[in-house]
């Protein structure tokens, strides 16, 4: 399975896809979602499933579709639990969200929620430019943990102790793994960060 890392087909693979799937492929998170809406896959979309898709055959890892987005676990049932059930009523019940799917600490699931919620009435920032922002003051105060490049969720706080150690080990399984996503994932983070005002 480890040689998937040095295949074609990986290699091929956008960058923002290997960065999120080796923490799930390395047991760091319970799942990844990739999804294939976002622009950036228009010109090669067709050539990027393939690749995806045998790259998960490959492994061996277990995935389902829903339209363009692939969720992808080592746990049949941890797809089972997002996928929910229906009741004889006809209503789907689901287990875990997308972000306990994701492998996200809960206090960020519930931080996550309660963001957008105050975003989408206009009271303030989205959860992961108010994360930028917190991060960008930080940095200009040297009070920044830089083990917060690696993160692939907007953090509660910037010392949410789970976010840490997740962001560590997603850190040391990508510069293990694939050491060019895991350079792509800390540089987009940290372009997202500079570049974020500071109000």
């Amino acid at each position: 399975m480890k040689n998937i890392y040095k295949s074609e087909e990986w290699i091929n693979l956008e960058l923002n896809v290997r960065s999120d799937l080796v923490p799930a492929i390395e047991e760091v998170r319970h799942g990844a979602q990739i999804e294939f809406w976002r622009s950036m896959f228009d010109n090669n979309r067709e050539e990027q499933i393939n690749y995806l898709e045998y790259s998960l055959k490959k492994i061996g890892i277990n995935y389902r579709t829903y339209e363009l987005d692939y969720y992808i676990s080592w746990e049949e049932s941890w797809l089972d639990k997002l996928w929910g059930k229906v009741t004889p009523e006809g209503k789907v019940i689901h287990e875990i969200n997308h972000g306990q799917f994701l492998g996200y600490p809960q206090c960020c699931i519930d931080n996550f929620e309660a963001s957008c919620e105050t975003y989408l009435q206009g009271k303030g920032l989205g959860p992961m430019a108010k994360f930028w922002q917190d991060a960008k003051k930080a940095m200009q105060e040297g009070k920044f943990n830089e083990s917060l490049f690696y993160v692939l969720h907007a953090p509660c706080s910037l010392c949410c102790k789970e976010t840490i150690k997740m962001a560590e080990e997603i850190k040391k399984v990508l510069n293990f793994n694939d050491t060019e996503a895991g350079e792509y994932l800390k540089l987009l983070n940290q372009k997202n960060i500079l570049n974020i005002k500071i109000k």
